[in-house]
């Protein structure tokens, strides 16, 4: 089907609400195979077409609305880009457009084709977003806050993305629950694209290195994942994973695929009995230097054990780091979550424009959607350690990623050196390089950074 279907779809809805008289004050001033300016209610709206496959990201919409900001002689008032092949960016799911108000943006999700996202709304635009074929609920949670609702239709549930917390039944997990030859005990924590628990082994099985009664921590994945190519690419982020040993990183067991079975599909990993970096730091407010150094090196060596084989790991955070020796003078630490980690050469099985990290340490290229290498991971570590020295994260109260982002562009976070005691002024500056905006002004290797840690002499 042609790029230009929506257009033509949205000329001829139009025309028969014109014949029918369905919309008053009602006038296209111009229509073309990839755009269509119309004026409505004393308002005037440009809705444009894309036809590019890739995936639509925040400055490609920005572009779009910078180049008319008038047309045909009138400020416009808002724009629709409908984009029948590419693909909306995750970040931009998630949260309304970091844009000027009126933009509403339709383009491929996951199994949705018509996914809707968007600033804020009016009524017009709402009415113009229903003759191009999209839902009324969908443009509902959109409208401007002291525009009037319409009448809500019935909400539409697919199996293509089932809630976050049953399985293919219907039912939750729960405590108790069988997976495979794994009993789930007690959950650890979920996000948009999986549920942690820990669990153990009932029975032995082959090829698998644990004997029956091992307490492990078992990653089930959201259906959500589960389309199109991801489950090869589970597949191969496991058996890049599972090979790793080494005494910062956790290990990777096991894995069970089974796309047809949503919440059957999980992988099992090293259970780490002690808190996350994230508590610990809560806990404790701010770390001293030599418990930063010390965590530092050990991050560093892992995650240069991680890029020795050419994979990265695309989540590096607090929370993600679990101290084994949080009593000690120099903790130590495991990095966990490698149920996330993908090879920087494979293309086929590493979809760029999903993003799949957490927004407060992603860099600005895994945001955007753009390739991730291990520069990706530096910058992840250095937000860890701006956590460990500030006690908070970095873009705390910046809102979605697509505010990240832009406060990324305009005022970026990185560590005051003239609040920075003398001792440590070196290991801020370190940092700042670390959480660069350009990974070109990173440190480029993880045994690069160990030998900064050496140059530092922090005491």
């Amino acid at each position: 089907m042609p790029p230009v279907h929506w257009i033509t779809t949205f000329h001829n809805r139009v025309r028969d609400a014109e014949k029918t008289k369905r919309f008053r004050d009602f006038h296209i001033l111009f229509a073309s195979a990839d755009r269509c300016f119309v004026r409505y209610k004393e308002k005037y709206y440009l809705i444009l077409t894309n036809s590019g496959g890739y995936a639509l990201e925040i400055q490609d919409i920005r572009r779009r609305i910078k180049k008319w900001p008038t047309y045909k002689g009138h400020k416009v008032d808002g724009y629709i880009i409908l984009s029948r092949y590419s693909s909306l960016s995750p970040f931009l799911v998630d949260a309304p457009l970091p844009l000027s108000e009126m933009v509403g943006v339709v383009g491929r999700f996951f199994l949705q084709e018509k996914k809707l996202v968007a600033s804020h709304l009016d009524e017009q635009m709402a009415d113009l977003l229903k003759l191009a074929g999209i839902r009324r609920g969908q443009v509902e949670k959109f409208l401007k806050p002291n525009e009037p609702k319409a009448q809500r239709e019935p909400r539409v549930f697919t199996t293509a993305t089932p809630p976050a917390t049953t399985n293919a039944w219907g039912r939750p997990l729960r405590r108790g629950m069988r997976l495979d030859a794994y009993e789930l005990d007690t959950r650890l924590g979920h996000g948009h694209s999986a549920e942690v628990w820990k669990g153990r082994l009932t029975r032995t099985i082959s090829g698998v290195d644990l004997t029956p009664g091992a307490v492990v921590a078992i990653k089930v994945y959201s259906a959500l994942l589960l389309q199109g190519i991801q489950p090869l690419r589970i597949q191969r982020e496991f058996t890049v994973a599972r090979d790793f040993v080494h005494d910062n990183l956790a290990r990777v067991y096991d894995l069970v695929l089974s796309p047809s079975r949503p919440y059957h599909t999980f992988m099992v990993m090293e259970y780490v009995d002690g808190p996350s970096l994230k508590s610990f730091i809560q806990r404790k407010q701010k770390l001293s230097p030599r418990e930063i150094i010390a965590i530092a090196y050990q991050l560093f060596a892992a995650l240069a054990e991680l890029h020795l084989a050419g994979a990265v790991h695309r989540d590096v955070k607090a929370a993600n780091i679990m101290l084994t020796g949080h009593d000690q003078a120099e903790p130590h630490i495991k990095l966990v979550d490698l149920g996330i980690v993908s090879l920087m050469a494979d293309d086929k099985f590493t979809v760029g424009s999903a993003f799949l990290g957490s927004k407060h340490s992603a860099p600005f290229e895994q945001l955007t959607g753009r390739e991730s290498d291990e520069r990706t991971d530096i910058y992840g570590a250095g937000t860890v350690l701006y956590h460990c020295i500030q006690g908070q994260s970095m873009y705390q109260d910046a809102g979605p990623e697509g505010a990240i982002v832009e406060k990324m562009l305009s005022a970026p976070e990185f560590l005051q050196l003239d609040s920075v005691a003398d001792h440590t002024r070196k290991l801020a500056e370190f940092v700042n390089r670390c959480i660069s905006i350009d990974p070109n002004n990173r440190p480029q290797t993880a045994l690069e950074c160990i030998d900064l840690l050496n140059d530092l002499n922090v005491t």
